[in-house]
């Protein structure tokens, strides 16, 4: 995983919810929050946390929006809807080997 920044390497290396969140994404096109929670089988403030940081648990700086891996986008009816980045497919693609 040479080719990715230690941040994020570390991130998901700390993290099994981001790494579950991450390879989710990856076989999903997008997603809402209260989705990836119940597929992954994550509390939502988990998840929240992983994705876009939440409380000292889960600083924003290690968040996967913030180290670009995951984007969100306002879908239907104005819910945020998540999706792997180029990057976050990429790490994924390796992860999921």
């Amino acid at each position: 995983m040479g080719e990715f920044s230690d941040d994020i390497v570390a991130s998901i290396g700390r993290s099994s919810v981001r790494k579950k969140i991450l390879l989710y994404l990856y076989h999903t096109t997008a997603s809402t929050m209260y989705d990836i929670a119940q597929d992954t089988k994550t509390a939502y403030t988990n998840a929240t946390g992983a994705i876009a940081g939440f409380g000292k648990r889960y600083g924003k700086e290690r968040s996967l929006i913030h180290l670009g891996l995951v984007r969100m986008e306002k879908g239907n009816r104005g819910l945020n809807v998540y999706s792997l980045t180029p990057e976050g497919r990429r790490l994924a693609d390796v992860l999921d080997r």
